[in-house]
């Protein structure tokens, strides 16, 4: 029944001359698709899996580069940035004047167990403008660092970027476009 549907055949009788299939021939086509049948499916699988790790290199390098890209614009665009160190979380804060609205600074922080970069807007005195104030830059950030050297007016970023075990690395020596400020010379 099955057979009929996949190829039609009539009921007839082969008539003298007339050549149908042999039970050897059917065995044979049957083997020969069982031996070619297995490798087309792995290949589809293989090819499937090499598609997801495509995907997921190009995302992580997605990530990392948008994020360097968008910090570094800042840093070089930024008439004056600003240092604080942090000594309760022991951490130095970089306050980088905001692109769209530059009488504001934002800085940036890394939730290591969300990996996501959180973006934080301040007003003129470096505090909170309040509603509206936090955002995420990126998601799938695995590390985020900023060394400052204030007198040269360079800035050492290193993104690294991971999605399902492809990461993508990024670090290089920014140079200020503006007047980089320490806060912290004022209370030494």
């Amino acid at each position: 029944m099955f057979l009929k549907f996949i190829f039609p055949i009539k009921n007839k009788k082969l008539k003298k001359g007339e050549k149908g299939f042999t039970f050897i021939e059917l065995i044979v086509v049957m083997a020969l698709i069982g031996i070619i049948f297995p490798v087309v499916v792995s290949m589809f699988f293989i090819g499937i899996r090499s598609y997801k790790t495509s995907e997921d290199q190009l995302e992580s390098h997605h990530n990392a580069r948008w994020t360097f890209m968008y910090i570094e614009r800042q840093i070089k665009s930024s008439e004056k940035i600003y240092i604080k160190n942090d000594i309760k979380n022991n951490w130095t804060i970089l306050y980088l004047q905001d692109m769209e609205t530059p009488q504001y600074y934002n800085y940036y922080f890394l939730n290591k167990e969300t990996g996501i970069l959180m973006k934080y807007k301040v007003d003129q005195n470096l505090k909170s403008i309040g509603l509206g104030s936090t955002s995420q830059l990126a998601s799938n950030i695995k590390k985020f660092q900023f060394i400052a050297d204030v007198d040269s007016y360079l800035f050492y970023l290193h993104i690294t970027s991971e999605v399902n075990g492809k990461e993508f690395d990024l670090k290089s020596n920014i140079r200020a476009g503006g007047e980089v400020i320490n806060l912290n010379r004022n209370f030494e």
